[in-house]
């Protein structure tokens, strides 16, 4: 395991030092893009230069929602973020209306990996397991699972389902970002794994127990 990426909004706020983060072993950035088919982040842009000149890799999430189809979803996070880098859906539930249904789910990543040609990161956590659990299923499976859980180890994950990242605290400090979301990489080549497909540059494979 590698504690070498970090995951950012506009909540972070501004004038971040990704120069600073670097020197202190971050590799990745993982940037909030979009949410839903009406909102787009106002920091990701901007980040994302500042991110690239200081030679670290991007990467954006779309957080899913149930206000609209998966398809549609899709396609207004291809067009807000530029291409290249790992792409990840945000399946967790939303605080401020209707959650991302699974059928969506699984509709927001096959549009997403017909156009760029390759599986979809997912990230979420045991609030929802039982959509999780389904997900990681079959086909879902080999896409990979970045798992939120803060605790000393990533337990209580969808068994069998393979994990690449694990968010093991949303209040860890960082120079150059302050505090921020902070992950564990399960694997060795992180760009391989970035630029890659399904679980190339993932070497542990960690599998996740359900408690």
């Amino acid at each position: 395991m590698r504690d070498c990426v970090i995951d950012l909004s506009h909540f972070n706020g501004l004038h971040l030092d990704f120069v600073k983060a670097k020197a202190a072993g971050i590799e990745g950035v993982i940037h909030k893009a979009t949410q839903g088919t009406r909102y787009a982040d106002p920091r990701m842009l901007e980040n994302r230069r500042a991110v690239l000149e200081a030679g670290l890799l991007f990467g954006a999430y779309h957080f899913g929602t149930g206000s609209t189809t998966g398809k549609d979803q899709a396609d207004y996070f291809l067009e807000t973020v530029p291409q290249g880098g790992l792409l990840v859906l945000d399946f967790e539930p939303n605080p401020q209306g209707s959650t991302m249904s699974v059928r969506q789910a699984q509709d927001f990543c096959a549009a997403v990996e017909v156009h760029t040609k390759k599986p979809i990161t997912i990230y979420t956590g045991a609030p929802m397991m039982p959509q999780a659990i389904q997900l990681g299923s079959g086909a879902f499976g080999q896409r990979p699972l970045w798992w939120a859980a803060y605790r000393r180890a990533p337990s209580n994950a969808p068994s069998g389902w393979p994990m690449a990242l694990w968010q093991y605290s949303d209040h860890a400090q960082v120079d150059g970002i302050g505090f921020c979301d902070r992950n564990e990489f399960f694997g060795e080549d992180l760009k391989q794994f970035w630029e890659g497909s399904a679980f190339a540059g993932v070497t542990s494979g960690v599998k996740g127990e359900v408690a």
